[in-house]
């Protein structure tokens, strides 16, 4: 997952991707955000399909990575590999070393877009005029959305660690929080599609920074949010992150 979120610090046409709502990061891939290819089990984690594992390569990112070998070849290896399995591969030999991810646009990722995009677009459009439908006040937003999803102000601040009072403060003034991280708890806790939960961010007062923290932030929003807070803070501790 660094390899991701370190790539999203230098690559557009990687962040548009996340940010189109195309695909979900599940199982160290980025897979289409699609029924054919993820669901969840009994205990409502998300997985692989049975169809993703049988046809994985039609349905995830690829990445380039640069493999050098005694400091002299430099080929490029393109493949649909796990991104949590990239340490694994720089171990392959001491003489071997794997440089940072990249990431292209076009090739065989346009393919996988385009196919995610035509069987995606009208979901991608709901949200589109559900975004456009949505008041400029933050406030008036959050309590939008919390009572689409039945969350009552005690409930949500239990599930963020915060007073109720603040999260009242929160759907009834447009004063801005010094609290990314309350910002960012509350939009996970509300498991909204990625565009919506950026949009509520930066309407409470987030400004996404081209910083390791914020790249971390927007991967969750966009492509991992379908976890719970506590289940999402776990993950990030497992994979090294400790944010503040």
């Amino acid at each position: 997952m660094k390899e991701a979120v370190a790539l999203l610090r230098t690559n557009r046409d990687f962040k548009r991707t996340l940010y189109s709502g195309y695909f979900l990061y599940v199982d160290g891939y980025f897979i289409r955000n699609d029924g054919k290819f993820i669901e969840s089990d009994n205990n409502g984690e998300m997985r692989l399909t049975e169809f993703a594992l049988k046809n994985i390569d039609t349905g995830v990112l690829h990445f380039t990575e640069k493999e050098v070998i005694d400091n002299n070849a430099n080929d490029e290896i393109i493949g649909y590999f796990s991104i949590d399995d990239v340490n694994k591969m720089k171990n392959i030999a001491n003489n071997t070393n794997i440089d940072s991810l990249q990431y292209t646009s076009e090739g065989v990722n346009k393919k996988v877009f385009l196919q995610a995009h035509a069987e995606g677009k009208e979901l991608q459009k709901r949200i589109a005029d559900i975004l456009n439908s949505l008041p400029n006040s933050g406030a008036k937003t959050l309590d939008l959305h919390m009572k689409n999803k039945g969350i009552s102000n005690l409930k949500m601040a239990k599930i963020v660690n915060v007073s109720t009072q603040t999260i009242s403060r929160m759907r009834n003034s447009d004063e801005r929080i010094n609290q990314e991280k309350t910002i960012i708890d509350i939009c996970v806790a509300l498991q909204l599609p990625g565009r919506l939960s950026l949009d509520l961010a930066e309407k409470l007062g987030m400004k996404f920074k081209n910083s390791e923290n914020h790249s971390v932030y927007f991967m969750l929003l966009t492509s991992h949010y379908f976890d719970t807070v506590i289940d999402s803070k776990s993950y990030l501790n497992e994979k090294g992150f400790k944010l503040n």
